[in-house]
């Protein structure tokens, strides 16, 4: 039954070839964004939009097959733009309406913002009248033009030329966070006029970031504003491309990412960072409403479950009623975005993300996603939906980069539906050499492949593999061997019947077992030592057909979770048998003792070397440990002689917890041949809370 099932889990690999998506270039077109679901973004806490372009500010056309920033055209007056890219006109007095205001960026010579009389006798307060444009988008700007009607272009119906502001102050932000408090941006005056006669005023300033303009009224005489302009020049320092949601069909698993690149202007003034996220359903969001008693809840407000309204019971019971359904009940109560849409304003809570069903955007990928090879996908599969966002910044008006072809590997069938890992123990002393157990337990769709192959990685050096075995959904033993072989010593690939050490080298090795069905438990036990707190121990898991030439699939990475009892101190809530593979994120990760010394083992060799040029022993290496420090921080080898008087530096850079080793090939610093005689190695490591040094010996002969 076994090896029949083995046989038809093989067959299924034939189907798992890396598959690429590529956008740009000779991919899909970078204005269709992959002509998948329609993306969206938020314009306000309770607004979505749809597109590809927040801000509305990459040029399809700039270069053929490529996106860049936008290049601002001088003559193109930037406010016209400004509501579609989430901006536009409004005034912090309650008494301006955000209609009224529109008007001064309509391009609509009829149309004016009016702050005067209109009838004999009227009174309207003219002075201290605010209008505050927001572009939606940080621009290089450097005119600014503000006018009524029948000025700029003439309108014989509305002759209100004379009808121009006769004190007005002009105040700019650059839109940045260092420049806003709470979200508010903070305004520097550019320009004070308390008597001006122009009745088109048109001011040059000097190319400057802008993305906030406040106008405001300094004279009691009334007026009116037909159009507020704004032009600038050169690339936008700020655009964001946002790829359509990539529907996979069915649980997919990611392999590499990577893209093209070409820079205008000066290289080192412009940046590129390229994101990941994946999902299990086409909407990144999630659209609650505030109750009566202005708490936070994700459903209708008429739902009800067994005859019994929600919104009737307490808070806690609500949730607790809501969270105990199965997921269909709980899909048809929750409210949709047509719903959240609908509500009164006072009603919608904040559209937020939904960190559930998707995964956040993934940390901005390393430059080896332009190399050929790319680089590997992080965000967690397999999933069904996946997205990208690449962010454009400038730092200089002329210099910009953008992206020709962008493209990720995905592959289908995949392993299983999910691989549940953990490890035990979770609590060791740093640098203790230990046995570990690492159980990976697995769900497994018809539609499947299972996996015969499994890695584990991690900053550390593997000594040795001991047992490998192969249990059932009830932890009875199917297969297993004992290897128990010192890695160092072994010859590799290692194999006893269906097991085997495929590869091992420093940070990770590869076993092999025969290929494992729904509800199995992988277990590998290995020995090794953990050096800084929080050490995780990542896995991977792919099948691989011994009778094809290729290496098989695309791995998919193991979720963290409870897995099994791997230990008579280790706690499984998971029922034997439950298909309930809940995940842990810290059952992946190893925990050591904060207290103690952050510097470990240091050994020279060889203690005594000859450094006269003959090929023998004519260096010696200075090998030392790093301990508990999760973050890099200054680290040095200094050689001194026995009076304590500096003699070289053999390593100095920034370094967290792990094994380094440092070479002295006998020079002082300026590079000439030390004298015969005993010297210091001393390991300096300078932290937030104070240093640490550990200190060797090692004898130089000829």
């Amino acid at each position: 039954m076994y090896g029949l099932l083995a046989l038809a889990l093989l067959s299924l690999a034939a189907d798992a070839p890396a598959q690429p998506i590529a956008l740009g270039g000779e991919g899909r077109a970078w204005p269709g964004g992959g002509e998948e679901i329609d993306p969206q973004f938020r314009l306000s806490n309770t607004e979505l939009a749809v597109g590809n372009t927040p801000g509305g500010v990459i040029d399809f056309a700039f270069a053929e097959g490529w996106i860049f920033p936008q290049q601002i055209d001088t003559g193109r007056n930037l406010a016209l733009g400004a509501a579609d890219r989430g901006g536009g006109m409004s005034s912090p007095l309650p008494s301006i309406s955000q209609e009224s205001l529109a008007a001064i960026i309509d391009e609509d010579a009829e149309t004016a913002f009016r702050r005067k009389a209109s009838a004999a006798g009227e009174v309207v307060i003219a002075r201290g009248i605010i209008m505050d444009l927001d572009l939606g988008a940080r621009f290089g700007v450097n005119r600014i033009r503000f006018f009524p009607r029948n000025t700029v272009r003439a309108n014989e119906e509305f002759k209100f030329e004379n009808d121009f502001m006769r004190g007005y102050s002009l105040e700019l932000n650059d839109g940045s966070e260092e420049t806003s408090v709470e979200g508010r941006p903070q305004y520097t005056t550019f320009v004070r006029v308390e008597d001006n006669t122009d009745a088109v005023v048109d001011l040059s300033l000097p190319l400057q970031f802008v993305r906030y303009v406040r106008l405001v009224s300094l004279s009691n005489i009334g007026f009116e504003v037909d159009e507020l302009e704004v032009f600038g020049a050169g690339f936008v320092p700020e655009a964001q491309y946002l790829s359509d949601i990539f529907d996979l069909g069915d649980l997919a698993n990611w392999g590499n990412l990577r893209w093209s690149e070409r820079r205008e202007g000066i290289a080192g003034l412009s940046d590129i960072r390229v994101f990941t996220r994946s999902g299990r359903d086409t909407t990144p969001f999630v659209f609650n409403r505030f109750n009566a008693d202005l708490q936070e809840v994700p459903w209708k407000a008429s739902a009800e479950i067994n005859g019994v309204l929600l919104d009737d019971l307490p808070i806690d019971g609500a949730f607790d009623l809501f969270n105990s359904q199965p997921e269909s009940v709980r899909q048809d109560l929750t409210l949709s975005q047509a719903d959240h849409a609908s509500l009164p304003l006072q009603q919608k809570a904040p559209i937020r993300d939904d960190l559930i069903n998707w995964s956040n955007w993934s940390p901005p990928y390393p430059p080896e996603g332009t190399t050929p090879a790319g680089t590997p996908i992080v965000s967690p599969g397999p999933r069904q939906y996946f997205q990208f966002r690449i962010d454009f910044v400038s730092r200089d008006f002329l210099a910009a980069a953008g992206v020709g072809t962008l493209s990720f590997d995905v592959a289908r069938p995949v392993p299983a539906e999910k691989i549940v890992g953990e490890i035990f123990p979770r609590d060791v002393a740093a640098g203790e050499v230990v046995e570990f157990t690492y159980g990976a337990r697995v769900g497994v769709r018809p539609q499947d492949t299972g996996f015969n192959r499994f890695e584990i990685s991690s900053p550390s050096i593997f000594e040795k593999i001991g047992r490998i075995e192969v249990l059932n959904a009830r932890d009875e033993l199917i297969a297993g061997e004992d290897f128990d072989v010192a890695l160092a010593e072994a010859q590799l690939p290692l194999h006893k019947g269906e097991f085997s050490i495929e590869s091992a080298e420093d940070g990770r090795f590869v076993v092999g077992f025969p290929p494992v069905g729904d509800g199995d438990l992988l277990k590998i036990a290995f020995t090794t030592s953990v050096l800084r707190f929080g050490q995780g121990f990542a896995g991977r898991a792919w099948l691989v057909d011994p009778s094809a030439a290729d290496e098989g699939q695309l791995p998919q990475l193991v979720v963290p979770g409870n897995a099994a009892q791997l230990g008579a101190a280790d706690v499984d809530p998971r029922p034997v048998g439950s298909e309930d593979l809940t995940a842990v994120d810290n059952n992946l990760a190893v925990r050591i003792a904060i207290k103690g010394s952050l510097l470990g083992q240091l050994q020279v060799t060889p203690e005594i070397f000859t450094p006269n040029g003959d090929g023998i022993n004519d260096a010696a290496a200075v090998h030392f440990e790093v301990l508990r420090l999760g973050v890099g921080a200054p680290l040095r080898v200094e050689i001194r002689d026995l009076s304590g008087r500096f003699v070289a530096a053999a390593f100095a850079d920034d370094r967290a917890s792990g094994r380094f080793t440092a070479t002295w090939d006998g020079r002082d610093g300026n590079g000439a041949v030390v004298a015969p005689g005993i010297y210091l190695v001393r390991v300096l490591l300078d932290t937030n809370v104070g240093s640490e040094a550990k200190t060797g010996l090692v004898s130089v002969v000829y």
